[in-house]
């Protein structure tokens, strides 16, 4: 039986295109009715009640509004929510949705299932790479996000104030710019002028380790889009240890200053994962004042999300020392060392630790449990 092609993962105009070329030709209408049913979490045909029962049959014999499962919820105390998912062929990725102190709220996505940089200090480069995620794949992780924000009596309370999460950060499994036309179509699709509860693409942001040559690619196909990059230190040969698949500092900082040339708007994320005693010093905090120069930039200083090695129980090793998070004491001195150099330094606190959806954690899932 060959396989019926997602609708999830197609714009509205090739929805209506394969419509007008099914048997029987379909109305634009129709696709209209259905595009905006799906980017609404309408995750079958049989809801359609729009639609009459013969063309719901029709469309459900060809086509498929969703591809993904939901195969595990797991809500941690500070209110961040991650929930795995199963892709048809069975991988597992991850996906969560946290709050901010001001209340804001954020969706967090994967671009691929496990990752190919292999940064020492993240699960999932722990992971290795499998494949690609599709445009399907993708976009229907906001969809499972937006039925789980909906279903909760929290989130009913927060719906009553007006609130839902309005940000979404590619910051999950993966390296997005190694994939970059799928999340370019998911990004066109979220917001695209038909679907509900569209997105401005200033409120999504593609965090990347640093691929050079796709920083050129990303500010052509997603110019109104926000850049993320991972520096977690300024110092080349550090950094190369700890991001052995990223590109060189000097190749990085080349595509930034093209990607910001002409456009002061185009502010560019810096985030640091800090380390306690690697990366926290005076000399780091020079290092990244020298990078920045001729940037538009914010740094984020992250404090390390600790993640446990399976074979002892213990955490990463780094030159022959475990890995360990920074005290607050540790990340403020940081900071403030960066403000005297004039960088502009915001901490970010972690959400999420307490079910491994943290920064860096995701893909450990062995020791939780569903609620689903």
């Amino acid at each position: 039986m060959p396989q019926r092609t997602a609708l999830s993962g197609l714009s509205y105009k090739e929805i209506a295109a394969l419509f007008a070329a099914s048997c029987p030709p379909l109305p634009e209408l129709r696709a209209r009715q259905v595009f905006q049913r799906i980017t609404a979490n309408f995750d079958n045909f049989d809801a359609l009640t729009e639609l009459p029962l013969s063309a719901r049959k029709e469309l459900s014999t060809h086509f498929t509004l969703r591809t993904t499962r939901i195969d595990g919820v797991f809500p941690a105390e500070d209110g961040t929510i991650k929930l795995r998912i199963l892709t048809n062929d069975g991988c597992a990725i991850e996906s969560v949705i946290m709050e901010d102190g001001s209340g804001r709220r954020t969706a967090c996505i994967s671009s691929q299932v496990g990752c190919p940089m292999g940064c020492i200090f993240c699960a999932t480069g722990k992971l290795g790479f499998f494949r690609n995620l599709n445009t399907a794949e993708i976009i229907e992780q906001i969809y499972h996000i937006r039925n789980i924000e909906e279903d909760s009596s929290q989130d009913k309370k927060r719906k009553q104030s007006g609130g839902q999460f309005e940000n979404i950060v590619f910051m999950g499994m993966g390296e997005p710019l190694l994939n970059l036309e799928a999340v370019s179509k998911a990004c066109a699709i979220l917001c695209g002028e038909k679907s509900e509860r569209r997105f401005s693409p200033r409120r999504i942001t593609v965090s990347t380790c640093g691929i050079a040559g796709k920083i050129y690619e990303f500010a052509r196909i997603l110019p109104d889009t926000r850049l993320a990059v991972s520096v977690t230190s300024a110092r080349e040969e550090l950094r190369r240890r700890l991001m052995p698949g990223a590109d060189s500092l000097k190749e990085i900082k080349t595509a930034l200053l093209d990607y910001q040339k002409g456009d002061a708007g185009r502010r560019v994320t810096l985030e640091m994962t800090l380390f306690c005693g690697l990366n926290t010093s005076q000399k780091e905090a020079r290092a990244v004042a020298s990078f920045a120069k001729g940037l538009s930039v914010m740094v984020n200083l992250i404090p390390w999300n600790p993640v446990i090695q399976k074979k002892d129980g213990g955490t990463i090793e780094f030159d022959g020392s475990r890995l360990l998070t920074p005290s607050f004491n540790e990340v403020q001195t940081f900071r403030e060392q960066l403000r005297y150099l004039g960088i502009n330094a915001v901490l970010r606190r972690s959400k999420g630790r307490g079910v491994l959806g943290a920064c860096g954690q995701l893909g450990s899932t062995d020791k939780l449990e569903s609620i689903e």
